[in-house]
């Protein structure tokens, strides 16, 4: 049976997926003792950025620009200081990223917030699911749950705001390494208590196969999750899986940044369907944002949250606002007609385009549609900012108030597991993805096994009395050991997002973590430095006493942990990848120098102190003493080879060795490690003889503290909102500052057609099918094929357009990857033909154009450059140098870009990079 035909039979109706959980529901709440605590959120504050102004600007920094402005930052302070006045460049101008938002979600309610992109939904959700601190906001109270801060409920109630209400991130942050299943479950079981009951354990059990089904994801419970780099499920999927691991925990607010990218119509109804019905059965709280929900999603709401330049300008029923914007004279008859939500959005976006003829243009901007919403609300604004006295009426508590055992077990600030089962997990976990990872396993392996044999041809059987380059075969080692862990520094950094998330849930401690990444990395530094020094130690002739290899193997291995504790910092604190990588070359570089083989200790001057601090200084120091303290090394030599040189060509009597005369004591002598130490400036003293490991264990402790701070107290967010202009730069440009900062351009359709002629083809395949071999779990053999395509056969013509159209996961990337020639992992059978001929690989891809889901861009050219190089490309060569620029600019004026062409693209998620 083919993979499609297995996933037609597993097709399941969608209302028996949500009657499943909400039975769920019903069950899990009785099995609780009939009483959760529920929510009342109470907003009430601002949140505002103190930017520099150069963080504002939107020109380009070039290379020589940043070189100018750091040489330029302390003569621009002496200026300031003297002058009196802020520089320009550098003072801090303040981003009113939310303001005047006071509304109240009500507990047991479904709320949609709408706004354009870049208006402040995100920060507002992150803002009530604790992902922002409270210290940012100002102006009120804050966030309120039932009348009480967060500060508050911890201290007063023992409860933890950050396992009451959730933050759903729209970002899909996931270990690529772990299957679906894997992820939800350990989500779940770390996120929940452990059942004291039968009836507990049987809910607890089928919590996630009911979300499972939910989300229909069964046919992926085994695949990996994936990334750009390791293929796993699909986006649409991967969007699901971010969803479910929210809906297996108990948090009681969920509060859903734009969950429905990526996903069909029918399972985002199915969603916001199963989330009205946890909020009926057990009056939860939901606030989820959406692009573009469609009707019948639109109408599972019970009230709609706008926002415009950040300020709320209607929250309240879902079926009263047309009317509201209609009594402020908006245009509203094609809202009655249809599609509301995308009616109240084009509103929000450009709101003169749709007032009606002769209207006021006080509504043209966000503070004109508050004031309307505060004075011309017929008392919906005032029944909107209305708190209830949160009371429960059965027993005059508190709503939030922790009425049972099991809601004290996972609602306090206490986690909910036990600590030996947190850690066992989350060090389960990280093996788990390490021992997956073959390519960076293998990689370490191999490449110590490489190199040790390399560095030991180099250095093949070195002779004894060449110290020096023992010296330098010495450095080299603790170098090469320690950079073997710089290819961790990407993992790092990615998987510090999903630390960060899963942190905010409150699923482990943060020492959990960081103990996990120890205990992962200890294994592979043993083996990594013991096939290194198992090879290379004897090729290189030192000392073959196994208790000076054991010393030689313990340093190395110390300096790799140690290392690859100081590369976890850095990835923990790194704001992006290019910095992390950056980063260490200095730090390191400074440590090589100071180490002693360089530039000799009593030559090192003032910063001599450099070498007391350095981790290699120590390792080196005790590898030589190692080696050149050991029996080998313990013949006699003179001290002085020219003055033994001189006694002996006088000397008349018998012929006698140079150990005969030291032993005679003909002239000073002594042991021969001692005089190559002496010479390479390192001391004999026995009492540095461990100050290698023990020095590297030190440095490993600190790091590790480090590591420990910065994942409790730092939170490095990825920018993937789109920018609003601030009101400076609108009156820098010359316009009002109440402009809207996002317009809809009017472009004729068939302008593309204009500047440039186009063969037309038609492009047809027949019994199109790919199949691809499954991999077995950790590592087994394969465990069989899967066909992602079957017998597909179809047609594009010219002049038409044809829509490809599935559920998440049902293959559509993977036909148009097969279609472009992109697939090269499986088996593709089948005909493609291009205007009737089959199609060749070598031509195929200069008549056609992929736009693949992925976004990848170079980060350092503008919008117009990056145009303009497709172009000069892709374009025939005599096409002129006008039409090649017309059709550019009608490509950017047809895709709204016209207003950043001169902008770099950057990379989502860093500053200055554009919305994914």
């Amino acid at each position: 049976m083919s993979a499609v035909d297995h996933r037609k039979e597993n097709v399941e109706d969608p209302t028996n997926r949500l009657e499943q959980y909400a039975s769920l529901c019903r069950d899990e709440l009785e099995a609780h003792g009939g009483k959760l605590p529920s929510v009342e959120i109470k907003c009430d504050f601002d949140y505002t950025l103190h930017l520099p102004a150069n963080k504002i600007d939107r020109s380009i920094k070039t290379v020589p620009g940043v070189l100018t402005d750091v040489a330029m930052k302390i003569p621009n302070k002496v200026r300031e200081k003297i002058s009196g006045k802020e520089n320009d460049a550098t003072k801090m101008e303040p981003f009113r990223v939310l303001k005047d938002v006071d509304c109240c979600f009500k507990a047991g309610s479904l709320t949609l917030v709408l706004a354009p992109p870049g208006h402040g939904k995100t920060s507002l959700l992150k803002a009530v699911g604790q992902i922002l601190p409270s210290a940012v906001l100002s102006g009120g109270k804050g966030v309120t749950y039932s009348k009480m801060t967060a500060e508050e409920l911890k201290k007063e109630k023992d409860i933890d705001a950050n396992r009451m209400a959730m933050y759903v991130t729209q970002q899909d942050e996931h270990l690529p390494f772990l299957t679906v299943r894997e992820t939800t479950k350990f989500s779940h079981e770390n996120a929940t208590p452990t059942p004291t009951n039968e009836r507990e354990e049987d809910v607890h059990s089928r919590k996630i196969d009911s979300v499972h089904r939910l989300l229909s994801l069964e046919n992926c419970l085994d695949t990996i999750i994936g990334n750009d780099l390791v293929r796993g499920v699909s986006g649409g999927e991967k969007k699901r899986v971010t969803i479910g691991e929210a809906m297996v925990t108990n948090a009681r607010v969920f509060c859903m940044d734009e969950i429905s990218t990526g996903l069909d119509a029918a399972v985002t109804h199915n969603i916001i369907a199963a989330l009205r019905e946890w909020t009926r059965i057990t009056n939860g709280t939901v606030i989820v944002s959406l692009l573009q929900p469609t009707p019948e999603v639109y109408e599972l709401f019970d009230d709609v949250l706008c926002l415009r330049d950040g300020t709320p300008v209607y929250h309240g029923d879902v079926d009263k606002v047309v009317d509201h914007f209609g009594g402020l004279g908006f245009d509203s008859e094609n809202a009655k007609k249809g599609d509301v939500a995308d009616w109240l959005l084009s509103v929000l976006v450009d709101p003169l385009a749709h007032s009606k003829t002769g209207a006021s243009n006080q509504f043209a901007s966000g503070d004109g549609l508050r004031k309307g919403w505060v004075e011309n609300s017929n008392g919906l604004y005032e029944k909107s900012i209305g708190e209830t006295d949160c009371v429960d009426k059965s027993d005059g508590q508190n709503m939030i108030d922790l009425r049972t055992p099991f809601a004290k077990a996972q609602y306090s600030t206490a986690y909910p597991k036990a600590w030996p089962s947190m850690y066992k997990s989350v060090i389960k976990r990280q093996f788990q993805i390490t021992l997956r990872n073959k390519v960076f396993l293998s990689a370490r392996m191999f490449g110590a096994l490489i190199t040790s044999v390399v560095l030991g041809s180099v250095w093949f059987d070195l002779p004894l009395d060449r110290g020096f380059e023992r010296l330098g075969m010495l450095l080299f080692c603790v170098l090469h050991i320690s950079f073997s862990n710089f290819s961790e520094l990407t993992f790092s950094v990615e998987q510090k997002y999903v630390a960060y998330k899963q942190l905010d849930y409150k699923l482990f401690p943060t020492f959990a973590y960081i103990v996990s990444s120890i205990a992962t990395q200890l294994p592979i530094a043993v083996l990594e430095t013991a096939i290194f020094s198992c090879i290379l130690y004897p090729m290189v002739g030192l000392s073959m006493a196994f208790e000076n290899w054991l010393v030689f193997f313990i340093n190395l291995t110390c300096a790799n942990v140690a290392m690859a504790s100081f590369f976890r910092v850095v990835a923990l604190l790194a704001p992006n990848m290019e910095a992390a990588q950056t980063f260490p070359g200095p730090v390191i570089a400074i440590m090589v120098i100071f180490a002693g083989f360089l530039i000799s200790p009593e030559k090192m001057g003032v910063l001599h102190f450099l070498y007391w601090i350095s981790l290699f200084a120590y390792s080196l120091r005790s590898l030589c003493q190692n080696e050149f303290l050991s029996d080998q090394y313990k013949y006699k030599v003179p001290l002085d080879p020219t003055a033994a040189a001189v006694y002996v060509q006088g000397y008349t009597g018998d012929p006698k060795t140079m150990a005969e005369f030291c032993e005679e004591n003909a002239f000073p002598c002594e042991d021969a490690g001692k005089i190559t130490l002496s010479t390479i400036d390192i001391s004999s003293d026995k009492k540095y003889f461990w100050a290698g490991p023990i020095f590297s264990i030190g440095f490993f402790c600190l790091m590790t503290a480090i590591g420990y701070r910065a994942l409790s107290k730092i939170r490095i967010q990825r920018n993937i909102g789109s920018s609003r202009t601030s009101s400076s730069e609108k009156k820098k440009d010359g316009g009002n500052a109440e402009e809207v900062s996002i317009s809809i351009s009017k472009v004729d359709a068939e302008a593309s057609q204009r500047a440039l002629s186009f063969t037309p083809m038609s492009i047809t395949w027949e019994d199109l099918e790919y199949t691809v071999k499954v991999p077995g779990e950790d590592g087994k053999p394969l465990s069989g094929s899967k066909k992602i395509l079957n017998s597909v056969t179809s047609a594009a013509q010219p002049s038409r357009m044809l829509a490809l159209m599935g559920a998440s996961g049902a293959g559509k990337t993977t036909l148009l990857d097969v279609i472009a020639g992109r697939k090269s992992g499986g088996e593709m059978r089948g005909t493609i033909k291009l205007n009737g001929h089959v199609v060749k690989k070598e031509t195929f891809a200069r008549l056609t154009a992929y736009c693949e889901q992925q976004d990848l861009h170079n980060a350092f050219t503008t919008v117009k450059e990056a145009l303009e190089f497709s172009a000069t490309l892709r374009l025939p060569s005599d096409v002129s140098k006008d039409a090649r620029k017309a059709f550019v600019d009608e490509a950017l004026d047809i895709l709204e870009l016209r207003g950043i062409e001169n902008r770099l693209i950057g990379v989502a998620g860093l500053p200055g990079g554009f919305s994914p």
